[in-house]
């Protein structure tokens, strides 16, 4: 719901005075407004950041539907957890730090894999975009006892579709297991990159559709000739670039069961494309929450949660 200008500006200079007092002076107000504002909940709810459905009765608290629902650590320890993740850190170095079990790091990683699933979903390559495919072996089938090594692209290698544009956004897309094909392209990079997009790629047969279908502005370039060029001469140095981080990234998760590929490539999906403000990012994607939850963020930045 829209807010009143007169009501707005009374916030602004109410958390403007909020932010040049003290710890305890400001403890002391928001206790004063939970009073005056709360006066039928609870002070136990009220701590606890609990509160229920006045429809059905059902308990839920600011936590719910997030990583942290249902978690027993502090939101530090699962800073470190994260940070970790985006490090490389293997899961029992990342256990070890945070001073959790190995079963319960499974767990959290599962955890920020499904909260980050989607967010490619969301985005569209703009400008002048680079795409290009990255090839990985299949660690699964090679640790199985009947495997033949193959050569080229064969199913033993699985595709990968990187595309950066000129902002620096980037996508990273598991196209499946062999070669690329027109269809798997289309599927992987179809809603990611904006009709009418200039794109500079190799001479990969399976981007002809992709071009034709959103009427893309290329530019080709032989991938072959262009080995042992330098980087700043290389027109196709951008998406390798992309292609190298992301192999460093994998590499350094070898052991990964590849059923979650898809997990870790939405979460170096956010590394690369880190917004400045994460709250600003998900008040983007929501609108709908800016109006409601916009002093709440102001406060909670400030260290003090309502």
């Amino acid at each position: 719901m829209e807010q009143a200008p007169e009501a707005q500006e009374f916030a602004d200079m109410v958390f403007d005075t909020m932010a040049r007092m003290d710890r305890a002076s400001r403890d002391a107000l928001v206790a004063m407004l939970r009073e005056r504002l709360l006066p039928d909940v609870p002070e136990a709810q009220v701590a606890s950041g609990e509160l229920r459905c006045p429809v059905c009765g059902s308990a839920f608290s600011a936590l719910t539907g997030t990583v942290l629902e249902y978690s027993k650590k502090e939101l530090p320890v699962w800073e470190r957890f994260i940070t970790c993740m985006c490090y490389n850190a293997p899961l029992d170095l990342i256990a070890e730090v945070c001073e959790v079990t190995h079963k319960t790091a499974f767990e959290w990683r599962h955890r920020v894999f499904a909260t980050v699933d989607g967010y490619q979903d969301r985005l569209a390559l703009s400008g002048r975009v680079w795409i290009d495919e990255l090839y990985l072996t299949d660690s699964d089938i090679v640790r199985s006892a009947d495997f033949v090594q193959k050569r080229g692209l064969s199913k033993n290698k699985i595709c990968i579709a990187v595309g950066v544009d000129e902002s620096g956004r980037s996508v990273f897309v598991n196209e499946g297991k062999g070669m690329t094909t027109t269809e798997r392209t289309w599927a992987a990079l179809g809603t990611r990159i904006a009709r009418g997009t200039h794109v500079v790629h190799d001479m990969e047969t399976a981007h002809n559709k992709l071009v034709r279908e959103l009427k893309l502005v290329s530019e080709t370039h032989n991938g072959k000739a262009l080995m042992g060029v330098p980087d700043k001469q290389n027109p196709l140095q951008p998406v390798n670039h992309m292609c190298f981080l992301l192999k460093a990234f994998l590499r350094a998760h070898s052991g990964f069961s590849r059923d979650d590929l898809d997990g870790y490539l939405n979460l170096f999906h956010v590394m690369m494309n880190d917004p400045a403000d994460k709250m600003e990012e998900a008040f983007n994607q929501c609108p709908s929450l800016r109006s409601k939850y916009a002093d709440q963020v102001r406060l909670w930045r400030m260290g003090i949660a309502m």
